[in-house]
């Protein structure tokens, strides 16, 4: 079962920047718990710590494409070398005007900042394996489903070190800390030049056509914006519903059994040479992580307080969360050339990220008004909405277009 994994880490230079993004986006899995926690010490709202998630979310889902789009004409190590400091400065000062009590514009305005300038190295790192391995299909099955198996460990150990940071050290330890990890990751993927894929310069008269207005992507972009929203929402309800029984503690351990299911998922899906096509996976992922969101209502309205029996139902649903990305990576990667694969990548991914903004604020005020347990319907009726836009590009499904 190994064998795939070996046979991509055989390549000059992979495991360098594997291990380089692994640490660079350590932060995905830190920030927003850890901005609910600074948030929370200082204002003692839920909603409103919802509220900042969404907009940064939000605008991280819309520069994403830009950035991407950046890195396939000029670049990825010059777009990091000019975001990433601009990132961190902007990072440091909106802890500051928190710690000073700064009127809340502030606040907003520090955290647009932030969030616009952050360049994720997820995307970059997929464009990677499919620069050293030519597009090999059965490889890249392998590589996507690599950087998911990662994903779900910095899902696994990001907010465990949070919760950590910001329980026993202070609230804004855990943004320092995810700071840190995104200095260290940057600087050791940008030093991998010989891996790095080829600017595409714009070509003088050639008009660029928004992968993002072509209905193939679409019918995967719409799909993972209600996705991201049921994983942020149930992001969100988990810190809560810890806190609400008196465990706030053991957040981090309920995000990494969460993680878990997925990590398991993603080591048996790269070692598997599918017979069937990344579209029907992708389908097929969709309508069982639907299903499987309902666990996580049932458990906690059914055994409120229990943690043993949600640690079951986020295990569950855990299972199909690395697959379906896969999925939606490789079906995505196939539709667009070569000089729009970041940008495309980044878009699906966006999806994801958009979607996180979506839940936030009326997540956090059913929580605030009728407990934690009550808002695990809204990640059941995301992924509901999620079915639902698969049904309205089922043409599209149809195409050859999309393998």
């Amino acid at each position: 079962m190994i064998a795939p994994y070996l046979d991509i880490y055989r390549t000059k230079g992979a495991f360098k920047f594997s291990l380089a993004a692994f640490i660079a986006r350590m932060p995905i899995s830190m920030m927003s718990i850890a901005i609910v926690f600074v948030i929370v010490a200082k204002t003692d709202s839920y909603a409103l710590a919802g509220t900042f998630t969404a907009i940064g979310a939000l605008m991280a889902a819309f520069v994403a494409p830009f950035w991407s789009r950046a890195a396939d004409r000029y670049g990825q190590s010059r777009i990091l070398s000019i975001a990433v400091p601009i990132h961190i400065i902007a990072l440091l000062g909106f802890l500051t005007v928190i710690r000073l009590d700064a009127p809340r514009w502030s606040w907003f305005i520090l955290l647009i900042i932030f969030e616009g300038v952050f360049v994720g190295t997820g995307q970059m790192v997929r464009r990677r394996w499919s620069h050293v391995l030519n597009g090999d299909s059965k490889l890249m099955n392998t590589a996507y489903s690599v950087e998911s198996l990662l994903d779900e460990i910095v899902f696994m150990v990001g907010p465990i070190i949070t919760t950590l940071c910001a329980t026993n050290v202070g609230p804004y330890a855990g943004v320092l800390a995810a700071a840190i990890f995104l200095s260290i990751g940057s600087i050791l993927f940008i030093a991998q030049k010989g891996t790095e894929p080829k600017p595409h310069p714009k070509i003088k008269g050639m008009k660029h056509r928004n992968p993002i207005f072509t209905s193939e992507v679409q019918a995967i972009f719409l799909p993972f914006i209600f996705t991201g929203a049921s994983f942020a929402a149930i992001g969100l309800i988990v810190v809560a519903y810890a806190d609400q029984y008196g465990a706030k503690s053991q957040t981090g351990l309920l995000y990494a059994i969460w993680a878990l299911g997925s990590l398991i998922a993603a080591f048996i899906n790269g070692a598997q040479h599918w017979k069937i096509s990344a579209k029907s996976r992708y389908i097929f992922f969709t309508l069982a992580l639907a299903i499987f969101t309902l666990p996580l209502l049932l458990a906690a309205k059914l055994f409120p307080g229990n943690l043993l029996m949600l640690s079951i139902a986020l295990f569950l649903n855990g299972i199909f969360i690395a697959p379906l990305i896969v999925a939606g990576y490789t079906a995505a990667e196939n539709l667009v050339e070569e000089n729009q694969v970041t940008e495309t990548l980044a878009w699906i991914l966006s999806g994801l990220i958009l979607g996180g903004a979506l839940p936030g604020a009326i997540t956090g005020h059913i929580i605030d008004t009728t407990g934690a347990q009550t808002a695990f319907i809204v990640p059941v009726i995301a992924m509901g909405i999620s079915i639902l836009t698969l049904i309205f590009y089922f043409k599209v499904w149809l195409k050859p277009r999309i393998k």
